[in-house]
C-alpha cells in the first residue's frame, strides 16, 4: 500500500494498478493471465481508451487496484451486486474513463492464489455456456451504462470490437438454442452502440463475427 500510495501522489493520479505473482505453478496458468498481471510502467494524465482495450493490463483484478476515494464518491460508483462474475471488469469501465490520473505500475504486490480445487471461478469456467452467459450479461450492462454516460459517441468502435471478441470463441461452442437468445439480447444494444455505423470500417475478421451474431 506504501508503494501504490507513493505513485498515486508522486503522479497526482486518482487510480494506480500494480501487477501480481501467479501460483500455484504447476498447473501452468494461460499465458493471458501472467500478461495482465505484469503491468509495464505508464502514466495517464487522462483517461484514454488505449487503457480499457489496448495491452496496458489495467484490467481485470479489482485487488490490484488502488482508487482514490473522492472519485468514488464524487461519481457515486459501486460494485454491481448483481454481476457475480465480472463485477470488476463492470467496475472498471466505469471507473477509468472517469478518473483525473491514471498509474500503472510494474511492481508484483501481490501474490495471486489462480487455481484452487473447488473456487467459484473454476465451477463457473467449466463450460463454455456458462461463462459465455456470464460474459454476455457483463457486455449488456457496461453498454447500458456507457449509452447512459454518453461514452459511445466517442469510443462506440472500441466497446464494439472489444465486446464482440470478448464473447465470440465461446458463443460459437453453443449449441442453436442457446445461441439465439443471447444474440437477440446482444444486437439490439449493439445497434444503439453504433455498429450499423462502424461495421464497414472494422476488420474483416471483426465484422464477421458481428455477422455470425446477427
Amino acid at each position: 500500500f506504501e508503494t501504490l500510495c507513493h505513485a498515486a501522489r508522486r503522479d497526482d493520479s486518482e487510480v494506480v494498478v500494480c501487477g501480481a505473482h501467479i501460483f500455484p505453478i504447476p498447473p501452468q496458468p494461460d499465458p493471458w493471465l501472467e500478461q495482465v498481471l505484469s503491468p509495464k510502467d505508464a502514466f495517464y494524465p487522462q483517461f484514454e481508451p488505449e487503457i480499457l482495450f489496448g495491452d496496458t493490463a489495467a484490467r481485470p483484478f479489482i485487488w490490484r487496484v488502488l482508487v482514490k476515494r473522492e472519485l468514488i464518491e464524487r461519481n457515486g460508483l459501486r460494485l454491481q451486486e448483481d454481476i457475480h462474475i465480472g463485477e470488476d471488469n463492470a467496475f472498471q469501465f466505469r471507473l477509468y474513463p472517469l478518473a483525473k490520473g491514471i498509474t500503472l505500475i510494474s511492481d508484483k504486490l501481490y501474490y495471486y492464489r489462480w487455481a484452487r480445487e473447488g473456487s467459484m471461478m473454476n465451477e463457473l469456467y467449466s463450460g463454455s455456456d456458462k461463462r459465455v452467459k456470464s460474459h454476455a450479461a457483463l457486455v449488456k450492462h457496461i453498454g447500458e451504462k456507457w449509452l447512459e454516460a454518453g461514452w459511445m459517441e466517442t469510443m462506440s468502435m472500441e466497446f464494439l470490437q472489444w465486446s464482440v471478441e470478448f464473447l465470440y470463441d465461446d458463443f460459437i461452442r453453443l449449441p442453436l438454442s442457446e445461441k439465439i437468445p443471447i444474440a437477440k439480447e446482444l444486437m439490439p444494444l449493439w445497434e444503439k452502440s453504433g455498429y450499423y455505423q462502424n461495421r464497414n470500417a472494422m476488420p474483416v475478421y471483426r465484422y464477421e463475427m458481428f455477422s455470425y451474431f446477427e
